[in-house]
């Protein structure tokens, strides 16, 4: 009869593991792992070159060619500016090769003169991107969305002298 009763006794504490253990999956671990996808390294701008290595541009040229070099995942957006605090500055989708229109506009009034040339006028750039990487999960419409987290980059800069139009 013992051996009946602790027989019984086992049965139903298998029972209660069992139903325990079926229940464990939605209570711990009820959000999904992150994507294999976003297990990289944010973007790391290693260098800037306005127009490859030239060191003047003439203020009638359309655009400047921002040519960079980053390492890590691929950035989703950047920003230029020329204030080192990119300040004001937008982001926008990122693309390569990086050109940037309008630029004149960037030129302030107190903008240093180029060394050897007392007409030129000095401006620097910063450029700066941005890297989706990982994410949180948010409940949008009862559905659960990974959204990415941004991750800025450093910031790298780079200068050239803007000649008057001739």
């Amino acid at each position: 009869m013992l051996r009946g009763r602790v027989s019984s006794d086992m049965k139903q504490g298998v029972r209660s593991a069992v139903i325990l253990l079926a229940a464990l999956p939605r209570v711990v671990g009820s959000q999904p792992p992150v994507a294999a996808p976003f297990a990289t390294q944010p973007s790391v701008l290693t260098s800037l070159a306005i127009n490859d290595t030239a060191t003047a541009v003439s203020r009638a040229a359309r655009v400047l060619a921002l040519n960079h070099v980053v390492a890590g995942a691929r950035p989703v957006e950047y920003r230029i500016s020329a204030r080192a605090d990119m300040a004001n500055a937008l982001w926008m989708p990122y693309m390569t090769p990086l050109h940037l229109g309008a630029w004149q506009s960037l030129i302030g009034r107190g903008t240093t003169t180029c060394d050897g040339n007392p007409s030129g006028r000095r401006l620097q750039l910063f450029l700066q991107v941005r890297t989706a990487l990982g994410g949180t999960v948010h409940i949008v419409n009862g559905q659960r969305v990974l959204v990415p987290q941004k991750i800025e980059s450093n910031i790298v800069s780079d200068a050239i002298c803007v000649l008057p139009d001739r």
